[in-house]
Parts: structure tokens; sequence; C-alpha cells
């Protein structure tokens, strides 16, 4: 198949954003086969344009971290797709190759330009636009040739998983050019005339010649010990050029959402007419908190309003806006009506804002009603856990409460249920969303503890990069003391201490607090539920159980989609952010009363074409109750440090 030079030039334009490689970090753990990988070339891509567009932004926030992860889970994702030419610039179809990749662009800006913003469909197509766009420099000669000029010998490599498609064609007996590797079995089928030759490898025993440069291996990749290096640094560089151009075509908040920077602010209100007064403080309330963040680098970047009303046939709208100023308008306009029966269908609106929300956000539900749907509880905590979104509801006393369901759904997904509230404790909403919507909120401490007339101790490990963090009681419950890594007494009226009480519990808050283990002494007094929030830039951004996925020869581990088996030892994999000198993991009870083992996990070394320091991999047995995951240990100016995944407990 010959091509022009006009044509390849201009897809070179289009396409030369990307890295083919091996789909998955940890590919070692596996197979042993080293490199670097769609997934960590999109990261570097990201963090090199993430510098450039936002220069006052010193490290990649919490939310930057996740859209990030998202656009490189995508990329490596692609490569399950074993029989598409197109998705992998396989034999030679570069023109299905170039319609992939436009295809997956325009859906990007689609998604980030319709009327109800699509952030995670926008971060998934981008993603998968990027993974044949590098496939390109690993899977032709491209490299080899050095770039130069040509007219008709550009080719890329034929395998046997694309074969029945895309037969393999020859001149005078001779073959094409193959994929090649140990997993490429159409090299054995077309041995000796294809031009490549079979060697002996000491694990594999054979493997044949190819043009594939996805890693440094060459039992599966011929070309790779010379080229994988070169095909790196070119498709990391197209990336970047590639993101630019779609930076061009988005506005600076559509950039935003593409790039998470800033978090979204997200509401589920209840607007059944037993909820009126409640709806005008809180809209207030709310006000508040978005006049705050103009111009701050928590100014949200998405702002969600989902209604909850009492009709099945018509759940309640859902409005995701970029502006402001929309926003507050679409809060004013809140009409409440209805909800005679002290009913309303909560979890479809609960629903409806998490369809909206990009992954690790947080959504403030707000009711007074009793659920009308506690079937779809399961399908609620399905989809917030899948995403890493915390619930966090806040339910009024007076018409008809279901307080059990949304403490379950509370617990579940991470988040804190404040239940038999009262008008006064609108303000409440405040106080909670300034310290978890931020792009670097962090979780310290979680319990649920069910001890009566006791006292508890908790120590509280306070790193140097914390800024702020706030102690959350619901329950009955008396914080009896704060002490300080002096041993000195947290005063409530201190000037960088605010004390929040409220109907069924309290919030102190404590501004640039000094490193070190602090202490909470508490009196406990019935049921209660403890949460340490902070905000800090070393963040526990990954607990994920894995599996090999990837079609042969470009296998590693990525996460799986369904719940682990309790009981069972499984594979995972955690990530750091941040700086820190070490760390260690563990899982503890929900209870805190129960510390499990530490789980002893592998560091990846940090060199070239291996995961980073901060990715971690082994062997855990899945816990058979519910539990917290725990990073902890030391940052690098020997402060302490504690975090609680923010994802789905286990």
């Amino acid at each position: 198949m010959l091509f022009s030079r006009s044509f390849i030039i201009n897809f070179l334009h289009l396409a030369s954003q990307t890295e083919a490689f091996m789909p998955f970090d940890w590919r070692e753990a596996h197979l042993g086969a080293s490199g670097v990988s769609h997934k960590a070339m999109t990261r570097n891509a990201y963090e090199r344009l993430a510098a450039e567009f936002w220069p006052d932004i010193k490290k990649l926030t919490g939310t930057m971290v996740r859209a990030r992860n998202t656009w490189a889970l995508a990329n490596g994702r692609v490569d399950e797709e074993v029989t598409h030419t197109n998705a992998h610039c396989d034999a030679e179809d570069f023109v299905g190759c170039n319609s992939f990749i436009l295809d997956r662009r325009q859906d990007t800006i689609n998604a980030l330009q319709a009327n109800q913003k699509k952030v995670v469909a926008a971060q998934e197509s981008l993603g998968r636009a990027l993974h044949p766009l590098q496939d390109f420099y690993a899977h032709s000669n491209w490299i080899e040739m050095n770039n130069a000029g040509f007219t008709n010998v550009l080719t890329s490599g034929y395998s046997s998983e694309e074969f029945k498609t895309h037969p393999i064609p020859q001149k005078d007996g001779v073959f094409k050019c193959v994929h090649g590797g140990h997993s490429d079995g159409l090299g054995r089928t077309l041995e000796g005339k294809h031009g490549g030759n079979a060697y002996i490898d000491p694990f594999f025993q054979e493997a044949y010649d190819g043009i594939n440069k996805d890693s440094m291996d060459c039992s599966w990749s011929p070309h790779g010990p010379k080229w994988h290096k070169s095909a790196v640094d070119a498709a990391t560089n197209h990336t970047v050029k590639f993101l630019r151009e779609i930076a061009q075509e988005l506005d600076p908040l559509e950039l935003k959402l593409l790039f998470g920077v800033g978090p979204s602010l997200a509401f589920a209100i209840d607007t059944t007419s037993s909820m009126r007064s409640v709806i005008r403080d809180v809209s207030t309330e709310v006000m508040k908190i978005v006049d705050h963040r103009r111009g701050q680098l928590d100014e949200p970047s998405l702002y969600i309003l989902s209604e909850i009303n009492e009709s099945a046939k018509s759940p309640g709208t859902v409005k995701s806006e970029t502006d402001p100023w929309k926003f507050k308008a679409d809060i004013l306009a809140l009409n409440a009506s209805g909800g005679e029966d002290c009913g309303a269908f909560s979890m479809a609106g609960t629903m409806n804002a998490l369809n909206q929300l990009s992954p690790g956000a947080d959504l403030f539900i707000i009711t007074d009603s009793s659920v009308k749907d506690p079937e779809s509880e399961f399908d609620v905590v399905k989809l917030a856990t899948r995403k890493g979104i915390r619930l966090w509801p806040f339910v009024f006393a007076g018409c008809g409460e279901s307080t059990h369901i949304f403490e379950r759904i509370a617990k579940v997904t991470h988040g804190q249920a404040f239940h038999n509230l009262t008008r006064t404790d609108a303000t409440l909403i405040t106080k909670i969303a300034d310290t978890i919507v931020r792009s670097n909120a962090v979780s310290i401490l979680s319990s649920d503890i069910n001890f009566f007339n006791d006292t508890w101790s908790y120590f509280i490990p306070i790193d140097t990069a914390m800024s702020q963090f706030s102690v959350q009681i619901v329950g009955t419950v008396d914080i009896t003391a704060i002490h300080r890594p002096d041993g000195t007494t947290v005063q409530r009226d201190h000037p960088f201490v605010s004390h929040v009480p409220f109907s069924s519990g309290q919030i102190i808050t404590i501004q640039a607090p000094k490193p070190g283990f602090w202490a909470l002494s508490l009196k406990v007094r019935g049921d209660y539920n403890l949460k340490v929030m902070g905000i800090s830039d070393l963040q526990y951004a990954q607990f994920s159980f894995v599996k090999v996925k990837g079609r042969p020869g470009h296998e590693g581990f990525d996460t799986i989609d369904e719940a682990p088996t309790p009981g069972v030892e499984h594979p995972i994999i955690t990530t750091m952010e941040g700086n820190f000198k070490d760390c260690m993991f563990a899982c503890c009870s929900t209870n805190g009363t129960n510390n499990h083992n530490n789980i002893t996990l592998l560091p990846g070394s940090g060199e070239y074409g291996q995961p980073g320091k901060n990715s971690h991999f082994g062997i855990m047995r899945v816990p058979v109750e519910r539990v917290h995951n725990y990073a902890y240990g030391f940052d690098l100016n020997g402060a302490p440090y504690q975090r609680v995944f923010n994802g789905a407990s286990v």
C-alpha cells in the first residue's frame, strides 16, 4: 500500500502526538519487559502542558492528578481492542488510524462544549485519541527512517491478531514487515519469508523479528533496544503538540475542565414544599461559597445542581455550569412545591448528579424527606464508589427522615451524614464545603465508633504541606481537648481556630497547623462518626485492585471494574503524589479498633522505563469486612503524614 508524501505529512501533523509501547505500568511485575508505557507518556505530556498553561500551579493538585489519570487509563485500555488496526496504526492502516484520531478529537471538543458538560467523556475520548497517535512511532518504521523524506517507503507491522482482516501483502514471495516479538505468531507462520529471522530467547525459547518498539526487551520488541527511547521522545513531543492544538479550540473554562483544574461544587437539593425555608437559607450560603472562591486556585471549574422532587415520572432536572453567575441563577430559580406525602425520589436526584461528576468529586445532598426510591440505593452506591465520589447528606428534621439510608451511602463512599438538622444549621453546609471542595482536599482519619461512656484518643499526623485541618464529628460525643505537638492545648477562641457547633455534632478547623503529631481526646456518650480532613498537596492518589489486561504481548496490570472476592489474595497498585520520604500501607476496620497487618508493597525503581518511586505493587488478602485503606510515613522534612484513600472502602 503506497502513500503520497502529502498524505503522510498531514497524518503526522494530526497524529504525531502519541505513544504506543506497552499500555500499562508494572508490566515487569508480570512479564519482565521494561519500557515507557502509554500511561507514563500521557502523564508526562499532561504535566508539561499543565506547567505551561498554569505556571502559578507549582505542583499538580488532587483534581488535576485525577484528570491526568483518567486520560492515561483510557489510553491504556485501547490496547484491549485487539483486532482493530486503526486503533494501533498496524498493518499500514494509516487512513483508519487518522480517522480514529480525528473522531476522538472532535468527541473531546463536543463533550466540553455541550450545554450539559460531559467532562469524563471528554477526558476519556482524549485518552483514546492519544493511543494510535503514540502507536504510530512504535509500530511504523518512521523512527528507523530518521524522519527522512520519502514517498512510498512508510510501513507499519502486520500482526497475527489482525491477520484475518488485514492479511500481510507480499511481492515475489517476500512478505511485508511484521509486528514481531514472541507474542506475534505471524512471524512463525511466515518464517524466512518476511525478511526477519527467528532467534533463541532464554525465557521464551523462540521469538521472531519485526519492527515494533513497544518496549526495550528484544523478545517482545525486536527494534526496542535500539529505537524505543527515540520512539518515546517523538511520541511524547507530538502528544504535547496535539494537546496544544486541541487547547486552541477550547475557551479557558473548557480547558480547565479537560485538565481538572479546580474542584466541582455539586448539590442535589430537595425541592418539595417543606424545604422552602431551607432552600432559601441554603441558597444564601451557597452564594457565599461561590463568591468567596472567585479568582482563587480553588474556584470550582464545574457547578452541578440536581433537583430532588416527589415525582417518579419526573425525578428532577440537573444542570451543569462552568459560569458561576449561571449557577447562582439556577440556585435562585429553585421552586419548592409538592411533597405532601413527605417523600421524594432522593436516589434519582442523586444519580442525576453523579452522572455529571468527575471521579473523586464530592456531592452534597440536602433534604428533609423520606426516600421514595430506596430500591435505587445500591445503584447510587455502585456508581459513587466506582467513580470515587463521596456523598455528604444533610438531612433536616421536619417532614420525614430516612436517616439510615443516608448514613449508609455516606459511610460506604467515605462521606459523612449530618442528620436531625434545624433551619439554623444551614451555615454548616458552607463550613463543610469550604473544607472539602478543594483541589487538594485530603482525608487524614476516619472512624465510626459505638462505644458508650468511654474516653477515646487519636493521634493526628500533620505534614509540612498541610495548610489546615478540620475535625468533624457527628453523634453524641464531646471534644474534651486538642493538643498541639508541643503539648499545649488548643483554645477555641484562638484566631487560627474556628468552632462550628450544630444540632448533631461540631466542627473545629485549625489554620496553619504546626507539623507533628496532634492529639484529639473525646468523651463518648453514644454512636458517633469522626472525620479529620485537611488541605495538602501530599495525596494518596490511587489504591486499586488490578489484574492482567491487554492484548497478547502487551499485557500489564490494570484496574479491575468488579469488586474483588473477600478472603482471597489479589494484586494491588497504589500511588502517592507529593514529596515524601517513605511510605507504608495498612488497612484498618472502620471503627478504628482493629488494625490489620501492614500491606507489604514493592515501590517502583524510578529508572527509565520502570514505574516511579511513588508507585507501589504487591499482593494483599482482600478483607472480609469493610475497611479504610491508609498510607502513612514521613515527608521530606521529617514530619509525619497519614492519608485515608478517598475511593471506596474495600
